[in-house]
């Protein structure tokens, strides 16, 4: 995939694409129908990991405070 600007971009700003009605059509369907893998241990949503202070804990941390076996880092 190639992008060309047809302008400048400053520094800092932006670059956003449009997928279009069909990507967002298919990605509200997918957002509809998802569900828990029933193999996963315990689920924590995106937005959870977000909220934290601390993305990503140091390997002493994880002893301590491990990541759900279904997040991989």
């Amino acid at each position: 995939m190639e992008f060309v600007a047809t302008r400048d971009i400053h520094k800092g700003e932006e670059i956003l694409i449009d997928y279009g009605p069909k990507w967002q059509h298919a990605w509200n369907t997918h957002v509809q129908q998802w569900t828990t893998p029933s193999d996963a241990e315990t689920f924590f949503p995106a937005a959870y990991w977000n909220e934290k202070e601390t993305l990503i804990l140091t390997s002493k941390e994880q002893i301590e405070n491990p990541y759900p076996s279904n997040v991989v880092l």
